[in-house]
């Protein structure tokens, strides 16, 4: 068997409940109206082993499939993880995981990158069961009893995974698989049932060769690998003359036969062959030959998604924070998995583990971290009331493995279950601290969530309002378009302007860098695009085409295209490396104020002063959906880098937050301000989806939090309107212009 991955015809739906297999040309599917995200095609073949059959979840880091392992049969789990770039360190961290063994863990078999779909995969045991979110939501809350019979293998299985070195960092409900028992034995038909599965020759064949067998007359060629699995069985038989390996399978239900395959020439048809029904009488004829293998986590529970885990490791000054995920979930994760850069420590999943036990003895969900912080900060009670259901022992496990302060918790979760179980936690010390001191120190370092920000500084060099702000992809050079026709380049770092580019003979409306950082874009109401060398003073390409003012510039991710979008009415694709027009979108009727690129480049999102938004196709520029239409100007839009969300804003209504995999707004942020000056004119991502920056006509830029949002900083110093506002890629940096003729910048700190 070769190991060539093979992509089939088509795209699974991203909606787990729907299951349809869609042209790889849908945006939308037509069954249940899911926004469409190029997932993998029902049945295509990873690495020439795994068979994708249906899709068991998907989220900004890429999707999990249910495939078969067409070697043995098995079900397996593959996660895909887009973000690829760190595949070293994926990989590295993958094969540890690989070590573990418990009962109540999923394996994992093996990652690999794959160099067809550029994408790394992670190939783990498929669980199968009921969520322990979707069996409190339906049943309601658990008793003590019902809920200790869950969470004491549940513990053992964290406690092992910290005494091998390993943070999950994402226990919660929806991670934790209540598992059936199921009956592992396997009913195989008679050989003369079997008949009907096979062509006569082959059966023949197959009949001859169990004899043999049976009676102790073993041919040259034979079996070298016998095993039974989960309604399954499996095994490599080897031909003596040829020296080659073939590996079958046969999956039963009952008693009976629902799937098979062989790598023999004879195999892989609508019939078994020979060598199928040899596997299976053998197995009828002696069972004890075939050596059982655990194909998934053994009953009651099952502790699965190991997307975030974290290998502890001594802290290494040298390697940047931002080669950690930073990912947790409301409700679940404690305050400190909220800030970059944080090192896994096995506390994080001790809070979890408290805040699931308490969802499920209560049925609700506590306070994310942050907002208990700010409870306990004010002096207010941070947790509800005992609950008269629970015992003191229980609840003060929990209470004190819920601490904001990670060091007054237990010292390992087996403390905390003790605790729980008998009351243990009237035996050991508390750390007696100081509560404000430790609640400040974790507030302060809470970057992404509560971003503290270091005063701002201005850079000035503008003759006229400050229309855009960007920066380079490695974060190093800040990019600015002015009225005053020019663009100029800022180490901003060390406050020096690098470059004054000048050519245009109009306003610059919008700048943008190459993905290399070799090249930028300025768009210019002298209906012109300009494309600059770094280093040069004069601009390498001049573009014309636009009949009126280019309004606005984006770069795919790609790096080998750029778009532009004109107070024309129409939207442009041109290439990098020699500005060749790609396409030209059909009239939209409309000033292009705003364009974005998805981030997997398939859509260009546009934004129209008569309040159209919608996408099109980055393949031929067609339109493929109207979101919605505002009646209010849109001015600027922004893809979460998840790809999860689009934010759009405009004239006077703030900023709708769309989740794209629903098609429908999940909020609307908004301030309490007049239409006039709330008006948003710029908007930007966090790197890590997480928070959005607005640039509005009152002077002051404001960042929200996604999740919910909350209004989290205002920050003021422009002495006019705010025009343009910018993240640095490494997440450490925001900018901002004004119409009064300056830069402002804040660092996250």
């Amino acid at each position: 068997m070769g190991a060539v991955t093979e992509l089939a015809d088509g795209q699974l739906c991203p909606n787990l409940y729907c299951g349809q297999n869609n042209p790889c040309s849908a945006t939308i599917c037509p069954k249940c109206g899911t926004e469409q995200r190029q997932l993998l095609g029902k049945g295509s073949v990873l690495k020439g082993r795994y068979r994708v059959e249906a899709v068991l979840g998907c989220g900004g880091f890429g999707a999990v499939y249910k495939a078969t392992n067409l070697q043995t049969g098995q079900f397996v789990a593959v996660k895909e993880n887009r973000q690829h770039r760190t595949f070293a360190r994926f990989a590295q961290e993958a094969s540890l995981l690989m070590l573990l063994n418990h009962q109540h863990l999923p394996r994992v078999h093996e990652t690999f990158l794959d160099t067809v779909t550029g994408k790394a995969y992670l190939v783990m045991d498929y669980v199968a069961g009921e969520t322990l979110d979707a069996l409190v939501r339906r049943k309601g809350k658990l008793t003590w009893e019902e809920a200790k019979s869950i969470f004491a293998p549940l513990v053992d299985a964290v406690a092992y995974l910290h005494e091998h070195g390993v943070v999950h960092r994402d226990i919660k409900p929806a991670n934790i698989i209540i598992v059936a028992h199921v009956n592992n034995s396997i009913s195989v038909p008679d050989l003369s049932s079997l008949r009907r599965y096979a062509f006569v020759r082959h059966f023949r064949q197959g009949k001859k060769l169990v004899q043999q067998f049976v009676k102790g007359r073993v041919p040259g060629d034979g079996f070298v690998t016998l095993e039974r699995g989960l309604n399954r069985l499996a095994g490599v038989w080897l031909s003596e003359t040829s020296g080659q390996k073939w590996h079958l399978w046969v999956r039963v239900s009952g008693s009976k036969i629902k799937g098979w395959r062989c790598e023999c020439p004879d195999g892989q048809g609508r019939r078994l062959c020979a060598h199928l029904l040899a596997l299976l009488a053998l197995y009828r004829e002696n069972p004890s030959l075939f050596t059982f293998v655990a194909d998934s986590p053994s009953p009651p529970v099952a502790l699965v998604d190991f997307g975030v885990a974290k290998v502890m490791e001594p802290v290494d000054p040298f390697r940047p924070h931002s080669s950690s995920v930073v990912a947790w979930t409301d409700g679940f994760s404690p305050p400190e998995q909220y800030r970059s850069g944080f090192e896994a420590d096995p506390k994080v999943d001790q809070y979890s583990l408290a805040a699931t036990l308490f969802f499920a003895l209560t049925g609700e969900i506590l306070d994310d971290a942050l907002t208990r912080l700010e409870l306990a900060c004010k002096g207010k009670p941070t947790l509800p009331r005992k609950p008269l259901e629970i015992t003191d022992a229980v609840w003060g496990a929990i209470t004190r493995a819920l601490s904001l302060d990670p060091q007054q918790r237990f010292l390992s979760v087996r403390d905390f279950w003790q605790a729980a179980c008998e009351g243990g936690e009237k035996n050991l010390t508390i750390p007696r601290i100081s509560i404000k001191m430790p609640l400040k120190s974790l507030v302060s370092q809470l970057r992404h969530r509560v971003p503290l920000l270091a005063p701002s500084y201005s850079l000035s060099g503008h003759t006229d309002t400050v229309s855009a702000v960007t920066f380079s992809p490695n974060s190093l050079i800040l990019a600015s378009g002015s009225f005053d026709r020019t663009v100029r380049l800022w180490d901003f770092l060390n406050t020096k302007q690098l470059q004054v580019l000048k050519g245009h003979s109009d306003s610059v409306l919008a700048v943008v860098f190459s993905e290399d950082g070799r090249r930028l874009g300025s768009a210019s109401a002298d209906r012109t695009v300009r494309l600059w060398h770094l280093g040069s003073e004069n601009a390498v390409i001049i573009l014309h085409g636009h009949n009126e003012a280019v309004l606005t510039i984006a770069g795919s991710p790609c790096g080998d295209f750029f778009a532009t979008g004109s107070a024309d009415g129409s939207v442009r694709l041109f290439k990098w490396k020699d500005g060749q027009l790609v396409w030209k979108s059909e009239p939209l009727g409309a000033f292009v104020n705003a364009i974005a690129f998805s981030p997997d480049g398939r859509l260009l999102a546009f934004g129209c002063a008569d309040g159209v938004v919608g996408f099109l196709s980055t393949r031929d520029g067609r339109q493929v959906k109207r979101l919605c239409e505002m009646g209010l100007s849109i001015t600027t839009l922004s893809f979460s880098p998840d790809g999860l969300y689009l934010a759009v804003g405009g004239e006077g209504f703030g900023v709708q937050l769309w989740n794209l995999p629903d098609g429908k707004i999940v909020r609307t942020i908004h301030s309490k301000l007049s239409r006039s000056r709330g008006w948003v004119n710029a908007l930007a991502f966090s790197p890590d989806s997480q928070l959005v920056a607005t640039a509005s006509m009152d002077e002051v830029v404001r960042i929200w939090r996604v999740a919910d949002g909350k209004l989290l900083r205002t920050l003021k110093g422009h002495n006019g309107w705010v025009t343009a506002v910018a993240f640095s890629r490494d997440g450490k940096w925001i900018a901002s212009g004004g119409s009064d003729k300056t830069i402002r910048l804040w660092q996250i700190s």
